[in-house]
This record gives structure tokens, C-alpha cells and sequence, in this order.
């Protein structure tokens, strides 16, 4: 299923500008798609849906691959194998982060907050009987619940490359001529 333009957020949904209801932020909803790789279809597709809410704004986070990408934190209740998996902030009625004041004003906001890159790790080091962390710097990579979400603006700026753009109005053309 494609995703509308007009779903993917911007910077701009971050910022209280005036008369703008629709800023985001801590607290908010999000919801991402996925499969739950543990009951997996294996003749059918059987996508499954995890919940949480966003954490931290957009911010360099450290990936496990070893370079700060610009990530938006979400407290997500998930298990790893949902990298790859769009996350959309969301609210009903009366919900949502506008300075700490519930929305009134708006009746409902959907949108593409980005794609899940994985989980935020964090090392906890190795502890010898004593209490004390072992010489040789040993860690365990502890489960944060925390998944960094890439910006959907940095998917924009991927999808409108010029070899992506061309390719789409290739695609466009051929479907018209069929």
C-alpha cells in the first residue's frame, strides 16, 4: 500500500507555531506495522502492530552500526526484528502533546513519523563477584525498549534523489500507456 505525501511529517509538526494544532512531541502516540518474526506466516503474510509513544524529539542517536543518525526516540513495547517498519504518531479526539494541554480543537491526526532502524542499545558492563567491572571492559547489550525511528523527512529527501524521481515518472508513464 502506498503512503500519501501529505502523511509525512515534517520538522514543522515539532514546533508550537501559532494556531498550529498539530505540534507533536514526548508523549504521543505512535504505532508501527510489522511481522512478528516468532509466528511468522509462512504461505500468508501476517502483519502485527506494536504500540508505544515518542520519547525525544529528532537528535543524533549513536546506531549499533557506529554513527550518529538523526533519530526520533520512541518508547516502543516491541521485541527486535521490526527494523524496517513504518512508525505513525497518532491521536484521537482531545489527545496528543500541545504544551501539555489536551487538543480540543482537532478531532484526529495520523501521520508518518519515520521508519524503525532497530533498538537503542545499551551496554551495561560485566561485573566480577565483587561488584566490580571486569579489566577487559566485557559489556552485555541490554534491551531499552527504546527503537530509533528515522525522520519521515529523511525518507523525503531519499525518495526525491533525482535517480528515485525519474525512476517514479518512468513508472507513471508506462502505467498510462497500458
Amino acid at each position: 500500500q502506498n503512503i500519501s505525501d501529505a502523511l509525512f511529517v515534517s520538522p514543522d509538526n515539532f514546533e508550537q507555531i501559532e494556531a498550529q494544532t498539530t505540534c507533536l512531541g514526548p508523549g504521543d502516540k505512535v504505532f508501527m506495522i510489522g511481522r512478528f518474526i516468532s509466528h511468522d506466516g509462512k504461505t500468508e503474510n501476517h502483519p502485527s502492530a506494536r504500540f508505544g509513544n515518542i520519547s525525544m524529539n529528532a537528535a543524533p542517536i549513536r546506531h549499533p552500526a557506529g554513527y550518529d543518525q538523526e533519530s526520533i526516540a520512541v518508547d516502543m513495547r516491541s521485541i527486535s526484528g521490526y527494523s524496517g517498519s513504518p512508525a505513525f504518531v497518532y491521536w484521537e479526539f482531545g489527545g496528543g502533546h500541545l504544551q501539555g494541554i489536551r487538543r480540543t480543537m482537532i478531532n484526529s491526526f495520523l501521520g508518518l513519523l519515520g521508519v524503525d532502524w532497530g533498538h537503542i542499545p545499551m551496554p551495561l558492563r560485566v561485573l566480577d563477584k565483587q561488584g566490580k567491572e571486569l579489566a577487559d571492559g566485557s559489556f552485555v547489550k541490554s534491551h531499552t525498549s527504546m527503537c530509533g525511528v528515522v525522520p519521515a523527512w529523511r525518507l523525503r529527501e531519499v525518495l526525491d534523489f533525482p535517480q528515485f524521481k525519474e525512476q517514479r515518472l518512468q513508472d507513471e508513464k508506462n502505467a498510462a500507456n497500458e
